[in-house]
């Protein structure tokens, strides 16, 4: 099972843009801080979305979306802006991160001005990602560790930056891990 919950598409999608999100009733939706946009499991359930853009905040659900504080607009203010993501439990091996939308700044010569990077419960070392990358994914081991990992944009004085990323929990388990 890739998803904790089921996963559903929510009405607020468009041609250009899908949002998803995860089935709950209503009532869990609201408790946990979602949006419900659309029902779910034959009108059982709500399709619950999250999204969260201001720097410093921590990611308590599955299939939450980032975005920079400005989308979708270009994000300029400089300095780190960072967000946490606390696993659901300690049989989270890999977060993928989904890049719907992912530019940020890199000079002429191929060297990030503007640059995110991962910090994860492995130990192990990521290279930190700049220039257009949007459409990709990205697969990061969590080593089941139950403490947070720590996805941080750094923007430059002159630079700026978009980002719109799905974070999705995966268990150790899981057939799609």
């Amino acid at each position: 099972m890739l998803y904790l919950y089921s996963q559903c598409t929510g009405t607020s999608s468009s041609s250009s843009q899908e949002v998803l999100g995860t089935c709950y009733a209503r009532t869990e939706c609201i408790s946990k801080g979602g949006t419900v946009d659309g029902n779910c499991a034959a009108g059982f359930g709500v399709c619950c979305t999250f999204l969260v853009s201001e720097c410093g905040s921590t990611l308590d659900n599955n299939c939450t979306y980032i975005q920079n504080p400005t989308y979708p607009s270009t994000y300029s203010t400089s300095g780190s802006c960072a967000y946490s993501v606390s696993p659901l439990n300690s049989e989270i091996c890999q977060l993928r991160l989904d890049l719907d939308n992912f530019d940020l700044t890199e000079s002429t010569a191929g060297a990030c001005t503007d640059s995110f990077a991962v910090t994860a419960g492995s130990s192990r070392d990521y290279f930190s990602l700049c220039g257009t990358n949007s459409g990709y994914h990205v697969y990061i081991e969590t080593g089941r560790s139950t403490s947070t990992q720590t996805l941080t944009f750094t923007i430059a004085a002159a630079g700026g930056g978009t980002w719109r990323i799905k974070v999705l929990q995966i268990e150790c388990h899981s057939l799609s891990k």
